[in-house]
């Protein structure tokens, strides 16, 4: 595990932009001066340091503060290779759930809402604390959004994202 000691040795980070820049050469094709890490097929930057891959969200936690994020980092924008340090924030995994944005599967177009075909209802739901709470159905749309904002602003508070 690489110590923030040992980071600051082989990188600088840029807290506004969030860019690692190599302070040393490390082999043929990587020079001092070249910004470090490559995106991921998650979208994250990855960085390789003495032969162990680390996420460059937690890596600038390390620099930053001296320790890693005690579970994860949670990118305030969504945005996961947006690793300027106003946009980081520790959180838990579920912390990070409630800020992605809308799932792809989704048919409603909204968080929490479901469409339940059986009964012909809009289902409310989410996962609190890793348990899956259901919160009703609802008829109308209008009325299981209002239903899923106030779960937002109840349990998912500042990680809450509506879409």
């Amino acid at each position: 595990m690489v110590t923030r000691y040992r980071l600051k040795e082989l990188l600088y980070y840029h807290p506004e932009s969030g860019d690692f820049i190599r302070l040393e050469k490390t082999g043929n094709q990587v020079r001092a001066g070249t910004q470090a890490g490559c995106i991921n097929g998650h979208g994250y930057i990855d960085i390789r340091i003495d032969g162990r891959v680390y996420k460059a969200h937690r890596l600038a936690f390390l620099y930053m503060t001296g320790e890693f994020p005690p579970n994860d980092a949670d990118h305030r924008n969504t945005v996961k290779h947006d690793n300027c340090w106003g946009n980081l924030r520790p959180a838990t995994d579920g912390q990070n759930k409630y800020n992605q944005g809308l799932r792809v599967d989704n048919s409603t177009g909204f968080k929490l809402i479901g469409w339940n075909k059986i009964s012909g209802t809009f289902r409310v739901q989410s996962r609190i604390n890793g348990v899956l709470r259901h919160f009703g159905y609802y008829k109308k749309l209008d009325d299981a959004i209002e239903a899923a904002a106030q779960v937002m602003l109840t349990f998912h508070s500042d990680f809450a994202r509506a879409a």
